[in-house]
């Protein structure tokens, strides 16, 4: 009885990890999830208050920032959100 309960429970959990999976799979290969984790990490950086005594935190908020504006232009090329506009207005500067 303990085993075939044993059974159930890593079946269920095997199942939910092999969707999981193929979800993320699918989501990674259409782009949405790329590009809505590209334009969160925008908003994200960008939120962040630098203070002035501190310019090499500045150099790093600018180098992560170029790098997700570059990695929002190849991977949300042809796709809008609600959010797009913010995180252009936020790239202006770094393209």
């Amino acid at each position: 009885m303990k085993n075939m309960k044993t059974m159930i429970v890593g079946g269920v959990v095997v199942m939910i990890t092999v969707l999981l999976l193929v979800s993320n799979v699918y989501l990674s290969s259409t782009g949405d999830f790329k590009c809505t984790n590209t334009e969160d990490a925008i908003i994200k950086v960008s939120a962040k208050v630098v203070m002035p005594s501190r310019p090499t935190d500045q150099e790093k908020k600018d180098a992560s920032l170029s790098k997700y504006c570059a990695m929002h232009t190849q991977v949300c090329a042809t796709k809008t959100s609600e959010k797009t506009p913010q995180v252009l207005e936020i790239c202006q500067p770094y393209r």
